[in-house]
Parts: C-alpha cells; structure tokens; sequence
C-alpha cells in the first residue's frame, strides 16, 4: 500500500499475519529394524542397518503453534534521504511473546555516492526436531577406525542431562550493518559494507561425549536402561554467546561492445566469528568448528558477454582455509572454474556448462579415510570434481491476441417478383466459352501485437543500460507499427511490470521494482508512446522468473516485463 505523506516519495507500508503450526513425529520402525541382533556381542551394528530404525522410546509427537504479525514501512524522506523500518511481534505457545525490528537509512551525498547502514535485532526458537529428535548409529571412529554406538539425543533425555543438557531456549540477536555505494555514469558500480552480529544463546550440537559404565549404571538404577544403547552421544545446546563480523566487498563495471554487451564483477567477502563465551566446559571443544567452520574469506571473479539471445559466463570462486570437525585438521583454500553458455528467446532458453571445469578437489583427508570418504567431510565448495549439464526452460503464456474481425456486409435484398410469361419453346444459345477464373485470394492474417519483451537490470540499480535502450526503442516502433494496421479502438495497452530479486526488505523491493518499471515507462513516452496508454506496476520479489538459489538466478529476476494487450 502507497500514501502520500507529503515527503519526497509515497510511503509504502506493508503489514501481515501469520499463523503457524510445526509437528515433528517419529514413528517407530519394525522391530528387526532396531533390536540387537546375533552377531551385536561381535561388535557389528545392533540393528540392520548403520542407521536403524527408530525404537519405541524414540517414538512421539511434538506440536507447537506461534501467531505473527508485522509491519513494514519506507518511504524517502528527502530527494537524498530514504528510511524505512519494521516490527514483527510473535507469539509462541512454547516460548512466550517476542518483539524484533529493523530500521534502515540510505543517504545519497552527489550523483555517484551514497552511504547507507541498517540495525535491528533477531530472534529464533529450536524447532521441534531439535528439541526432540533421538537416534542410534553405528559409526567408525575416524580417529581409531573401531566401530562405535553413537547417538544424537534430546537435550532433556536423562542422559544428556547428566552430561549437561536441559531445556532449549531461543536465540536472540543484535545487528548493525553500514556501508558506501559508488554508482558511476559509465556503469560502474562499486559497494563496500561492514556488518556485526552479536548472537546470545546460540544454538549448535555440543561435542561428542563418551557415555562410561559407571553413567549407565546409575541411570538403569533410577529406571533409564536405555543409557546402555549409547557409547557416545551429542545433543543441542545453547552453550555459546559469539559474535561475526566482516566486511563485504563488490565491484562491476558494464560495457557496451561492437560485439555485444559485456559485464564484469568482483565480489570479496571477509568474516570472522568469536565464540565469546562457552559455558559448559563438555562444550568448549566445539569451539572451533563454530569459529573457523566456514572459510574466513571467499572471492569470486565474473564475466558474462551477451550478443544478440546468446550470453557466454564465466566465473570463478575461491575459498580460504576452514577447520574440518570430522578430521579435526585445518585445510587450505582452493578454487574452482564454472563456463557456461545460454541461448534466451521470448518464452525459452537453453544452456550448457561445465562447473569445476578445471577439474579441481581439495586436500586429502588429514586421517585416514574412513567410509570411503577421501576429502575432508565439509570442504566448502564439495569434492564431487568436474560437472556438465545442460538445461532447457520453457515459460507457459499465451499467444498475443488477434485483431476482432470485421462485422459481415449483410446480404443483398431478394429482387421483386413479376408475373410468369407464358410457356414458348426458346432454343438456348450456344454457351459461350468463358476464361477459368483464378480462385480469390485468402484474407489477410490479422496483425500480431509485439512479443513481450523482457528487460534486466543489475543489482540494486534502475538504470537502462545502452543495449536495452534500444532494444526499448525497437520495441516503441513494433507497437507504432502494429497500431498502424488497427482501428484506434483495438488498439493495445502496454503493461510495465517491474521485478526485482529477494535481497532487501518487502518495501524495498516494492520501491526498487517501481522505479525500475517508471524508468522504462518514461523511455517508451520518449520514443512515441502515448503516457495514458502505459500502466506500471511493481511486484517486487512476488513473481520471480526463477528461484532465487544462485546469483545467475537472481540476476533473471530484476527485470522489467512489456507486454502490449
């Protein structure tokens, strides 16, 4: 919703309700799934499989329900300022009443440059499954190679309990973000941010914790036989207070070739996270994991060159060093290549690639491998090697319509009678030879309204680049002349849709996705178009053209679409 509250923009406000209800079940599995067998006393799995079936004990039902509400405003205060802020409030049945917000700001300072920052808070409950999940597994010890009986436990089981556990709480979280952004006339764009996030009881897996007899003894005596199952469990904590922090980095630059378009960017992002506090000392030893678990830096590098429907990328990411909790090893970074090429027409494309073209895999496990597996367990960009694909996309629409037809001349009057002459033998003449006539030609087809055309826009921009420029101009003369063949009455209204892809607020969006589909709309009336033919509308991230999984994705999504109907 739009309202004019005599700033320099309308104040776009959205609001919602939500209502959710989660359950998580565990349904216990066949017997034989889950029993110890013959050959358990032999040190092999004590089910039939090294992930069995879920026991009796494992088994139930876990429900909750949570009402929410929210509210999102934006609007720009000045010519060079825009604000916006949201409020969501929830309730849950298990955890109480919580209050979030985030405020944003974007202040222009010239024509190239502009600052903008943001802060707000989070929260997340434990989902049902964390609170309550338990299973049994049969792993090799990557340290000995010995197989061990090794679960994954409820936080409230009695034996996690005695090693720690208790009732999962909520995180909470405190952010700030701020930045510059550098918009060129000759279309380069350069963005650099800094953000913190300060995350208090932080929910993640403890470490692993040998399960001792003397443990099991006491619970079987309190009436718990079922600690004997386990020789090692794990269980979910809120044991950890961190903080991340970093800074994001991006540059691009287009160009304007006489061999097409061609776009180049950089992206470097660096971050660090601290746990700042580990409570319970059973715990500490996942420190590492959660500080040095992702790789403290990553650069990609990309290009992409479009001619006329075909687009050819390329794009290489870099990943620094990590810590491994499976080998307990830190890994040096690596890199790979991906190549790709699209062919794009009105309503489909087709592309081939390759990625990890160079073929490129990380280092060797630091143990020796167990499982079959040669790389370290969470190596950031995988260790599957060198894959080719191919991808064909068709979108559903209908045909442009045809013009009405033309209303059918009515038939001629019948002639009057006369009274009938007498009967007198009259020999016919002779026929006369006539020329065979040529059939009549068939009518014309009626004209076709132009195809919708569909116009991309880099991220956060709603600039129309030189391509697209024409490209709009060559729409501007299809529609002149498709009205040149139709009554003023039939002719079409042309329809600008504004997208954009799901990075930034709901209101954002919206705004982004309208300046993008204005800017059009003011270069078809440059070029001839009448201003009362024109309806522009904003969707925002509403009506992606894809999912939103991968920067070629998103990059699909900020578009403006034409259509004359």
């Amino acid at each position: 919703y739009s309202a004019d509250v005599g700033a320099a923009s309308t104040l776009n406000v959205a609001a919602g309700l939500e209502w959710r209800r989660e359950q998580f079940e565990i349904i216990a599995g066949e017997r034989t799934s889950w029993d110890t067998g013959p050959y358990g006393a032999d040190g092999f799995s004590s089910r039939s499989n090294g992930f069995g079936g879920f026991n009796p004990a494992s088994a139930g039902a876990w429900k909750r329900g949570n009402l929410a509400a929210y509210l999102d405003m934006e609007a720009d205060v000045t010519e060079a300022l825009r604000v916006g802020g949201a409020l969501r409030w929830e309730d849950f049945d298990t955890f109480g009443q919580v209050t979030t917000f985030k405020v944003t700001g974007r202040l222009r300072l010239s024509e190239i440059m502009a600052l903008r920052a943001s802060t707000g808070s989070g929260f997340r409950a434990p989902t049902p499954g964390q609170q309550n999940a338990n299973n049994l597994s049969t792993v090799v010890d990557s340290a000995t190679g010995v197989f061990r009986e090794q679960g994954t436990i409820a936080s409230t089981n009695p034996l996690a309990m005695e090693l720690g556990g208790g009732a999962l709480d909520a995180e909470r979280s405190n952010n700030w973000s701020g930045g510059v952004v550098f918009e060129f006339d000759n279309g380069a764009a350069l963005t650099v941010d800094w953000f913190r996030i300060d995350l208090e009881d932080r929910i993640a897996m403890s470490d692993t914790m040998d399960v001792d007899a003397d443990l099991v003894r006491r619970l079987a005596a309190a009436g718990v036989p079922a600690a004997a199952d386990f020789q090692r469990i794990r269980f979910f904590t809120n044991d950890y207070d961190t903080r991340t922090e970093g800074l994001d980095a991006r540059a691009s630059h287009q160009f304007e070739t006489p061999w097409g378009e061609l776009d180049l960017s950089v992206a470097y992002n660096r971050t660090r996270t601290e746990v700042k506090q580990a409570f319970r000392a059973s715990t500490r030893a996942r420190a590492p994991s959660i500080e040095r678990g992702a790789p403290g830096s990553r650069l990609s590098l990309a290009a992409s060159h479009t001619r006329g429907n075909t687009t050819l990328s390329a794009r290489y990411n870099y990943y620094g060093s990590w810590f491994d909790s499976d080998d307990g090893a830190s890994h040096d970074g690596y890199g790979y290549l991906d190549l790709g090429v699209r062919y794009d027409t009105a309503l489909a494309s087709f592309a081939v690639g390759l990625d990890n073209a160079l073929d490129i895999y990380p280092d060797v496990a630091n143990r020796s491998p167990s499982s079959g597996r040669l790389y370290p367990r969470y190596s950031p960009a995988g260790y599957n090697g060198r894959m080719l694909y191919a991808r064909f996309q068709y979108r559903f629409g209908r045909s442009s319509p045809s013009a009405p037809l033309a209303p059918a001349r009515p038939a001629a009057p019948p002639a009057p009678a006369t009274p009938a002459a007498p009967a007198v033998a009259v020999t016919p003449p002779a026929p006369v030879p006539q020329a065979p006539q040529e059939p009549a030609p068939p009518p014309p087809e009626p004209p076709s309204a132009p195809e919708d055309l569909v116009v991309l826009f880099s991220f956060d921009q709603a600039d129309i680049s030189p391509r697209n420029s024409r490209r709009l101009t060559d729409y501007a003369r299809a529609v002149g002349e498709y009205d040149a063949q139709v009554a003023r009455d039939v002719r079409c209204a042309v329809m600008v849709e504004g997208h954009t892809d799901d990075r930034g607020t709901d209101a954002y969006n919206m705004r982004l996705g309208e300046q993008r589909a204005e800017a059009v709309a003011a270069l078809l009336t440059a070029e001839g178009i009448a201003a009362e033919r024109i309806e522009t509308k904003s969707y925002g991230e509403q009506r992606p053209a894809t999912d939103n999984a991968t920067d070629a994705d998103r990059a699909l999504n900020r578009r403006v679409v034409v259509r004359c109907r």
